[in-house]
This record gives structure tokens, C-alpha cells and sequence, in this order.
């Protein structure tokens, strides 16, 4: 117990007069017995630990004030830091059984919500477009067999603008029941999916 806590020590001491030689983030773990463990891999702390909130993550903080510290997850946005003297800060992050944290989580929604405004926005434009055409098919100067030149037009339109819809649909099932169910499987909080 003793040798690990002045392993652990070092370690500290190094990092911190050493800050720049590390890139990746470091977590620390506690087992059972107390003994201090600390991993550069989330996937080496054993599951039981993970699930527990006893993992902890040494950030690297900047010596600059213009440079920037990225937390655990996908890193969406930096924060920015101010100056500090390079010293190492301690954080819980909160991660669910398979170690997602709760970026991790608002990314996919985040992904699935831009999904369907996609699908949205691309079914909103044939729409128009169908009305457009339907407008040129009802117009009675158009004649029969102008009418006929557009027949696989508008066929091809409310064809697309249905397949459009099936996926909206699926798109919608994934908001609302299958990343809840997957979270819940996860025993991620379901506050993490906003």
C-alpha cells in the first residue's frame, strides 16, 4: 500500500513539473482494498469501477491564457482556461456502465436532432416542389399531353417525399424510444438525453 501511494506521488510530482508531455487525459481509480490506480485508458479500469463514479480525470490545465483544456468525451467545444501555474486539477466525471459520460450522450441526440431537421428541411423543399408541378398540371393551357410529360415527374416527387416520410418516422422512433432504451440499458440518467 505504501509503495503504490509513493508511486502515486511521483507520478503526481512528474506530471505536474511536466505538464506538456502529456496529451492525453489520465484517470485515476480507487479498488476496493483503497489502493490508488491512475490509466491514460478508460477502457483498462475494470467495470466495476466505472459504474461507481470513483473515477476521476486529471485534466491538463494551460500555462497560457490562450491556450485551451478539452474535457473527456467527443470534445465538442474547449473550454478556455485561464493562467495557471500547469498544475494538474482533479474533476468526477459521471459515466454510465459502458464509460460514456453525459457529452457523449447529448452528442447523439444532438446527431439524431440534426438528422431529422435535415430530413425535414430536404421533405419541406419537394413539397414545394410537388405543389409547383401540381400547379403546372391543374393549369388548363397546359393541355393533356403537357400534363402527361409531367405525370412521372410528380410520380417521382411523392415517391421521394414517402421515403422521406418512413425515414422521419424512424428518425423520430430513435429520439423518443431507442436512445432511451439504450440509456436506460446504459443506466445512463435520462437528463443526459436533452
Amino acid at each position: 500500500m505504501l509503495i503504490v501511494l509513493r508511486q502515486s506521488l511521483l507520478l503526481i510530482v512528474f506530471l505536474s513539473f511536466f505538464p506538456n508531455l502529456v496529451a492525453a487525459d489520465i484517470y485515476k481509480w480507487i479498488d476496493d482494498q483503497g489502493g490508488i490506480h491512475f490509466t491514460d485508458n478508460y477502457e483498462s479500469i475494470p467495470e466495476i469501477y466505472r459504474t461507481k463514479n470513483r473515477v476521476t480525470i486529471e485534466e491538463k490545465q494551460s500555462t497560457k491564457s490562450s491556450e485551451t483544456s478539452q474535457t473527456q468525451g467527443t470534445g465538442s467545444s474547449p473550454e478556455t482556461t485561464g493562467p495557471s501555474s500547469g498544475a494538474k486539477s482533479l474533476r468526477t466525471v459521471k459515466v454510465d456502465k459502458n464509460g460514456h459520460d453525459e457529452e457523449w450522450w447529448n452528442q447523439r441526440v444532438m446527431e439524431v436532432k440534426d438528422k431529422l431537421r435535415q430530413l425535414l428541411k430536404e421533405k419541406g423543399k419537394l413539397e414545394s416542389d410537388l405543389q409547383e408541378l401540381s400547379k403546372r398540371y391543374r393549369n388548363p393551357a397546359f393541355g393533356s399531353r403537357g400534363r402527361k410529360t409531367l405525370e412521372p415527374e410528380v410520380e417521382d416527387l411523392q415517391k421521394k417525399i414517402k421515403a422521406l416520410d418512413e425515414n422521419i418516422t424512424e428518425i423520430k422512433e430513435t429520439l423518443e424510444k431507442t436512445l432511451p432504451e439504450e440509456a436506460a440499458k446504459a443506466e445512463a440518467p435520462a437528463e443526459w438525453l436533452r
